[in-house]
């Protein structure tokens, strides 16, 4: 597909360039999705139910084979597969438009070098080892692939397990046309992602469709943007320079199609609040703080490079978020982050040592309606209330 330079009053120039077909990565439906699929092991529906969290897992040998109804003959423009770790380093990708008894007849014999020798079609071959799983691999099929069956068939496994797919998808504009006309009757473009940051970039997947519904390589195509500023593409990659909702509109001859991105301000930290799990307490205890960033739009953002600071009645010390101190005293903690100053917390330091009561029976005269054990629980927030005496006065308090 070649980018054509051009410029209109009110939308963006246009850098050229030319699609890499190893980039591109097409728009089309997925067709396969619920359709009728058979394997030579394992349970085939699992990899067409458009759910990642089920799989096709063969039997660990090579020469394994998977294959997909479509119901009728559809114009295949790309295949995705997106496999788990015991992926295929080398595979055959086959199609047809019908199934006989001697098709079938191969398929399921013992000889798995004959299983796609007779009335298959050969769309592509694929030789790559892969690391990172789930890995989605897009497959490029040979120019003018239809059929209405789409099978996959393994030379050689990239681990010693079988062959496992989490999804087999059958990009495709649409039935096989035969008469259908050679000339561009639709265009499709996707932008992936469709949201960015500034100075990020999003890659415009773009297809001029002919009669047949097959992908037009040699297609030209011009893009535009609105509004005209803020955002830049080069080639089929697209970049934000300014926030905001822009329209790219991708033209070729007499058709266009147009997809909308969307670029948002870099988020950056804009605000610091922090808690103390204690504002009360004595020198031999740890203080502890909880961190919440915010970014200017309001959503959490992590708060790095921290730098406590505690201004008091002695030395504190900050190890992460945890500060201890040598003194009685009142302490005043803050937090800095950048530019970014978060708000004070007041620690009172009430007592030297260690509070032996912590934690210890307590014996009281009455019970009282809130428990006794409270009072030494080193919770500020509950108390110890004694029985109010029979014969006692009401008075203020």
């Amino acid at each position: 597909m070649r980018i054509k330079n051009y410029f209109l009053a009110g939308v963006a120039l246009i850098a050229a360039g030319t699609i890499n077909a190893q980039e591109y990565v097409s728009p089309a439906q997925n067709v396969a999705v619920g359709k009728t699929a058979v394997a030579s092991s394992g349970t085939a529906g699992l990899a067409f139910d458009d759910n990642i969290g089920t799989r096709w897992e063969s039997s660990h040998i090579d020469g394994q084979w998977i294959y997909v109804d479509l119901g009728a003959d559809y114009a295949i423009d790309q295949l995705q597969l997106v496999w788990e770790g015991a992926y295929a380093k080398q595979y055959k990708i086959f199609v047809a438009s019908e199934l006989t008894e001697a098709m079938n007849a191969e398929l399921s014999d013992d000889d798995l070098s004959n299983d796609f020798s007779t009335g298959w079609t050969e769309a592509a071959s694929v030789s790559e080892e892969l690391a990172g799983f789930p890995y989605t691999q897009d497959v490029n099929v040979n120019a003018g692939t239809y059929g209405r069956y789409v099978a996959l068939q393994t030379v050689e496994r990239g681990t010693n397990y079988g062959t496992s797919l989490w999804e087999f998808r059958v990009k495709s504009f649409g039935e096989y046309v035969a008469d259908g006309a050679e000339t561009a009757s639709k265009i499709f473009v996707t932008a992936n992602p469709d949201e960015i940051y500034t100075g990020e970039t999003a890659t415009l997947n773009t297809a001029v469709v002919n009669g047949k519904n097959f992908r037009s390589e040699n297609a030209e195509v011009a893009y535009s943007v609105e509004p005209a500023t803020g955002l830049t593409i080069e080639g089929n990659v697209a970049t934000g320079t300014a926030s905001g909702e822009y329209v790219v509109t991708a033209t070729s001859g007499s058709v266009s199609a147009n997809c909308t991105i969307t670029v948002r301000e870099e988020p950056v930290l804009t605000s610091i609040e922090i808690t103390a799990d204690k504002t009360q307490g004595s020198t031999n205890d740890t203080y502890t703080f909880t961190v919440n960033g915010k970014n200017q739009f309001g959503e959490s953002f992590p708060v790095n490079d921290k730098v406590y600071s505690a201004d008091g009645a002695g030395n504190a010390t900050f190890d992460g978020d945890k500060m201890t101190v040598d003194a009685r005293g009142q302490y005043i903690v803050t937090l800095k982050s950048g530019d970014v100053t978060s708000n004070s917390v007041t620690i009172d330091v009430v007592a030297e040592g260690q509070n032996l009561a912590l934690g210890k029976t307590i014996v009281s005269s009455t019970e009282g309606p809130e428990n006794p054990q409270n009072a030494v629980d080193g919770d500020e927030d509950t108390m110890w209330i004694a029985n109010q005496p029979e014969d006692a006065e009401k008075g203020e308090g």
